[in-house]
């Protein structure tokens, strides 16, 4: 039987945080990973120290800044935060944390896992080490390959079925057997659209 990996409490921490700002604000997440702490122009990265370029940063980019930061001192996810005229050093609690802060595909891997977890046997859901493929579900003798960065379409039968996950705005998903697209803006529809799918054996 397989065994989830994706268990602890920084983790917990995080998927609370980006949970609330996806409801709250929905591209803030993904424009503060993506926009501000993966642009070199803006984010050194050294171990789980991260160096943010002020200077660099437009007004909106700024509000997410500092509210996210926030959200992380709150929960103990940053330790310290030192603001250097135009520069923040801002230190990490661990390497878990910082694997999620420099990831750009972690946290929608976290937050399908959470919402997985809610309905079904966890000791069935595991990270795959294939770069390509995200989450792994076992269910029912089928197995639920996650993407979201798929290299190659994927032909989808009874006992595999390949779901592409894009990070955008809401979660989206789209079987790549027959290009269903599928929009995600809460748990209620995820569980919704991912039982079609189940049931449907699509």
């Amino acid at each position: 039987m397989c065994k989830n990996n994706i268990k602890n409490s920084s983790l917990e921490k995080i998927y609370q945080i980006v949970n609330k700002h996806n409801e709250e604000h929905p591209l803030w997440w993904q424009e503060f990973i993506e926009n501000i702490i993966l642009n070199p122009h803006i984010t050194f990265i050294n171990h789980t120290t991260l160096i943010i370029t002020l200077y660099e940063l437009n007004i909106q980019n700024l509000i997410i800044l500092y509210h996210i930061l926030k959200s992380l001192k709150k929960e103990k996810l940053i330790t310290k935060i030192i603001n250097k005229q135009e520069f923040l050093i801002i230190h990490v609690n661990n390497d878990i944390v910082m694997e999620y802060l420099i990831s750009p595909v972690k946290w929608i891997n976290l937050i399908v896992y959470k919402y997985l977890s809610e309905k079904y046997d966890l000791n069935c859901l595991i990270l795959s080490p294939n770069e390509e493929e995200n989450l792994r579900f076992i269910y029912q003798g089928t197995v639920y390959h996650f993407y979201t960065q798929p290299k190659r379409q994927i032909q989808s039968n009874k006992y595999h079925k390949h779901i592409y996950l894009y990070k955008d705005a809401y979660i989206k998903y789209i079987n790549l057997l027959d290009n269903q697209l599928k929009y995600v803006r809460n748990r209620t529809e995820f569980f919704k659209n991912f039982k079609e799918i189940i049931e449907n054996n699509i």
